[in-house]
């Protein structure tokens, strides 16, 4: 597929209000977990506003608590590359768990993790947690935390689940010719066997094909890019849509688009603890949106809300994954 210009998004597809939502990138990285905050100084913030919130910072190795509470399931949020606890971001998680457990018979402990290993070692000893988290790390960890999807996630003006790589205007026509570039992004926080077999469809195998490196900091990338530094940058939907916006856009054109992707936001380890609190969290995230302070809540989440799970697209996406 041919090269494309960066479609501008209109105002119903990314108001100014969800472009300063702390975690807007992250649903769809989240690596999917990821991811959406673009780091830059407060000094450049009037020219750059799209980007403000879509900021990640440097890992950080241990979960912040947000519920007191030593008993009962966990819920544990999981965005690599995202805010560290302390953050702006950190005071919205605070607020999302704190408003599920206003309705839920037995509250979660919350805990948040912003690196995948540190999440995983945590997981291992409370298996009795719900995660939400990207659909990458459902497909990469499903089989080794025996995770069950729940509810898919909805994004901002129903936007899909979908991937842009990004090039320099007129330096790449197709993705073939990227070959050994040097390409940094959010997304590369998930696992190899995710990019190639669901983002790439095995049309290439990124641990060979691009010189990669995974980044929370996507607008540095961008700059990078426009300076000649590196030759590509992959950006989430939401990244996308935000990047359509800015005068940097004009500089850049779409070299590969995937498919639409199924999301997967909640999920938990088959435990007997989780199957018996299953339909209660369910029903509570579900029906978060359908209240004005619920939707509120979800606004501030980066979200639109949560939905029944598409059992038979996760079923096809496990499919994709796992074959030989």
């Amino acid at each position: 597929m041919a090269a494309a210009a960066i479609r501008p998004s209109s105002p119903n597809e990314v108001g100014s209000n969800e472009l300063h939502r702390p975690f807007s990138r992250f649903w769809v990285s989240f690596p999917h977990l990821n991811m959406r905050l673009f780091r830059i100084s407060i000094r450049r913030a009037a020219t750059l506003t799209a980007f403000l919130i879509l900021a990640a910072v440097s890992s950080l190795s241990t979960p912040s608590s947000l519920i007191s509470a030593e008993t009962g399931c966990g819920l544990v949020i999981i965005f690599p590359g995202g805010p560290k606890p302390g953050s702006s971001g950190q005071r919205v998680i605070d607020e999302f768990v704190a408003k599920l457990n206003q309705s839920m018979t037995a509250p979660l402990q919350g805990s948040y993790f912003n690196e995948a290993e540190s999440a995983l070692a945590h997981l291992k000893e409370h298996p009795d947690s719900f995660v939400l988290g990207s659909t990458g790390f459902f497909l990469t960890h499903r089989e080794n935390l025996k995770l069950v999807p729940m509810a898919r996630l909805v994004l901002p003006e129903n936007q899909p689940e979908q991937y842009f790589l990004v090039t320099k205007k007129g330096a790449f026509t197709e993705l073939a010719s990227l070959k050994s570039a040097k390409i940094a992004g959010t997304p590369f926080y998930e696992s190899e066997r995710f990019l190639d077999r669901i983002v790439f469809k095995d049309a290439i195998a990124v641990g060979s094909f691009f010189q990669k490196e995974a980044t929370g900091r996507p607008l540095s990338s961008l700059r990078q890019l426009t300076a000649g530094e590196i030759d590509g940058v992959l950006l989430n939907a939401p990244q996308y849509q935000s990047l359509a916006n800015l005068p940097l856009a004009q500089e850049l054109d779409v070299t590969f688009t995937s498919e639409p992707i199924a999301s997967i936001g909640l999920m938990r380890l088959d435990s007997a603890a989780t199957e018996a609190s299953a339909d209660d969290v369910k029903t509570t995230l579900l029906d978060l949106s359908k209240t004005p302070e619920g939707i509120e809540v979800c606004k501030g989440f980066g979200v639109a809300g949560f939905e029944a799970i598409e059992t038979e697209k996760v079923e096809e996406l496990v499919t994709a994954y796992e074959k030989p």
